[in-house]
């Protein structure tokens, strides 16, 4: 796998940009937008939307205690992001929001206090 590093800043307050280098594990999955629908006739039709929706896992480790807070608290409000790849085939610049079911970093650094370990469960929120 190739290098791949990512750039988040807050949509609402986009002056903080913190840089984001995946660890192995990192996956990416291009989620198709379709709705099934069973007519009175008994017939089932599927429809595909145009577009789609991203869900992206990065694991990262030895994240520096202050972006790992900056991360942590757009993740406690829902913060919306800019997120996008700084070099790589990723379609420029997204809008999304972290999608982690509990908090992203809550793993310390063994032997050291200033770093954490955690995943970052991204997803759009606006279909490309």
């Amino acid at each position: 796998m190739p290098f791949v590093e990512f750039a988040m800043a807050g949509l609402a307050t986009s002056e903080t940009l913190i840089r984001i280098k995946p660890t192995h594990g990192y996956n990416e999955v291009i989620q198709t937008l379709k709705n099934t629908i069973r007519s009175q006739g008994a017939q089932l039709n599927t429809y595909k939307m145009r577009g789609g929706q991203y869900r992206i896992s990065l694991p990262v480790t030895n994240v520096s205690s202050s972006n790992a807070s900056q991360i942590n608290s757009w993740w406690m409000v829902q913060e919306k992001l800019y997120f996008s790849e700084l070099n790589g085939a990723f379609p420029g610049t997204i809008i999304a929001r972290l999608n982690n079911q509990q908090e992203p970093f809550p793993i310390h650094v063994r032997g050291n206090f200033e770093r954490l370990d955690g995943v970052l469960q991204i997803i759009s929120i606006v279909n490309y």
